[in-house]
């Protein structure tokens, strides 16, 4: 049984650079092999890299894909399951149909006009996200709460599709021939995290993103919890670490500042609502976990990086990956295949992902944001604080308070919501009676979690 993991005290001084230089000091110490050690990453790097690009000029991709009519049928081959944990990230096709795909587009359209958002100009905190935006001509809404968003959030086959991929994660204690005696999350109940749209119009050239990871930044070399998920990599054996194990990652904590996450996802993601993919102004990744992983955790030890710097990484910002020091990582990133309306992608929350910096196809390329949101601990709070700002129309807890759609007409309520959605929103509790003894207690530590504040 694997052991349980120890947990240090949280810290937060004010000084970052003297932080920074005292940390990077200690883990050198403990990484004696660091030179041999990044030698043989790079090797595992370039190998991956030509694997990717072999695909690519094939006209592939190494980006798994799979049907949800094989998720729903139990059929995921052991090859598949394989390909996610090595890519980190992967496609699901069909998760619902394509009609109720465009007409969520529509409908969201509808509400946009209705409510005559072009005129009221850009939520201004959109552009500590994705940049100095056109303020007349959006293309990152900032409404979480349109009818299509919240049918999109509470689809069942959009539950069943995230309990599936939450089951490649390591969510308890559990052992082969050994019950849980602990519950990290819940990987078949979810917790609504509500998150924008994007509807990007051809031609656009302002909403690119340039490679970055969210999910916390210089946290993952000075927080002690955060040390505790990538112990392996500071450890020298980075082969060894798995980025699915979620004992330490559920309860890691950001420092606090604007526009961080104070929520754990198993994965980013959207539901495509039109047809897109490579030069349509869509998503890139770089499919590869644990090598890249490891190359942005170790590149600041090496002593080419000045004492007080982590190569990109800033208090309150995403991790930057550039040029300047991560390009054997830039050279891995590639654009998504073609996906349909109807079809999800999900991504790693430490996977290098980027925005491609121009539309240059034909039609606009529309997306809902829905993330991988499993019940535990801490989604429960930030639940509970989520619920009060549904009933209002106000901005989820995670984004800038913009509080536009108070006033929104034909926004959803709790009329609009399933029992799934009651759920995972927190207004009514999940049925606990045919659980395991310590999956029992854990889902039901959460549901008084979410209870409404």
């Amino acid at each position: 049984m694997t052991a349980t993991v120890s947990m240090p005290p949280q810290q937060n001084p004010s000084d970052d650079a003297d932080w920074i230089r005292r940390t990077k000091q200690d883990l050198r110490a403990k990484l004696p092999g660091l030179n041999r050690i990044w030698t043989d990453l790079l090797a595992a790097i370039a190998a991956r890299r030509d694997e990717i690009r072999a695909a690519e000029k094939a006209g592939g991709s190494v980006i798994p894909r799979l049907s949800y009519t094989d998720i729903a049928a139990g059929k995921v081959s052991a090859e598949m399951r394989a390909a996610i944990h090595r890519t980190g990230t992967v496609i699901v096709e069909g998760v619902v149909p394509r009609q109720q795909a465009l007409d969520w587009d529509q409908q969201a359209l509808d509400y946009l006009t209705l409510n005559r958002y072009a005129e009221r100009g850009n939520d201004p905190s959109l552009a500590a996200y994705f940049g100095a935006l056109k303020s007349g001509d959006p293309q990152i809404f900032a409404v979480y709460w349109s009818k299509p968003q919240v049918a999109a959030r509470q689809h069942p086959a959009m539950a069943e599709t995230r309990a599936f991929l939450n089951r490649l994660w390591r969510f308890s204690d559990a052992t082969e021939g050994h019950p849980a005696t602990r519950y990290f999350f819940d990987p078949d109940r979810a917790v609504d995290y509500a998150d924008r749209l994007r509807r990007r119009q051809p031609g656009d050239v302002s909403l690119g993103l340039s490679p970055h990871i969210d999910g916390g930044s210089i946290e993952r070399w000075l927080a002690p919890s955060f040390q505790q998920v990538y112990r392996q990599i500071f450890s020298g054996t980075w082969r060894q670490h798995d980025g699915f194990d979620g004992e330490a990652r559920a309860v890691a904590e950001e420092f606090p500042a604007p526009h961080i996450s104070n929520f754990f996802r198993t994965y980013q993601g959207w539901i495509a609502l039109s047809g897109q993919g490579k030069g349509d102004g869509t998503l890139q990744v770089v499919p590869m976990l644990r090598e890249a992983l490891a190359y942005f955790l170790l590149r600041p030890l090496l002593e080419d990086v000045p004492a007080d710097l982590l190569c990109g990484a800033r208090r309150g910002k995403a991790q930057a990956i550039s040029a300047d020091w991560h390009q054997p990582l830039l050279d891995c990133l590639i654009s998504i295949p073609h996906v349909e309306p109807g079809d999800t992608i999900w991504w790693h929350p430490d996977l290098i992902h980027a925005v491609e910096s121009e539309h240059r196809g034909t039609s606009v390329s529309s997306v809902i944001y829905i993330p991988g949101a499993p019940l535990c601990a801490k989604n429960a709070r930030y639940a509970a604080q989520q619920q009060v700002r549904f009933r209002d129309g106000r901005t989820p807890p995670d984004f800038g308070r913009d509080d536009r759609e108070c006033g929104f007409e034909d926004r959803a309520t709790r009329a609009d919501l399933s029992e799934l959605g009651s759920r995972q929103m927190g207004f009514a509790p999940w049925d606990v009676s045919k659980d395991d003894p310590a999956r029992r207690d854990f889902t039901a530590a959460c549901n008084a979690d979410m209870s409404a504040r």
